[in-house]
């Protein structure tokens, strides 16, 4: 989700279809779309089709990445949530971001 300097939506895009265990996200992509939308935030959103909302190592890694991205171009990552079933895991709320 791309937001405003009020944090206001300005879009939400899908940026990867995965499979049952793994996606990739091209964080040159979602860089680019941020720009391009002029943003100034951003919130990752995806799921885990497993039931379990627990962040593995590649969603930390692809997290960290990302928010050093983002930030060479003024744009923060605000959270990068992980949906499973009826729970979500929160990075923000976990104070990893």
């Amino acid at each position: 989700m791309y937001l405003n300097r009020a944090n206001k939506l300005i879009s939400k895009e899908r940026l990867s279809v995965g499979g049952v265990s793994a996606t990739v996200v091209d964080i040159k992509i979602v860089i680019k779309n941020a720009l391009e939308k002029l943003a100034s935030s951003l919130i990752l959103v995806h799921n885990h089709p497993s039931g379990n909302a627990k962040p593995g190592e590649n969603d930390k890694v692809q997290t960290r990445l990302l928010k050093e991205a983002a930030a060479l171009f003024d744009i923060s990552l605000l959270d990068h949530l992980i949906i499973a079933g009826d729970e979500y895991f929160s990075f923000a709320d976990d104070g990893l971001i």
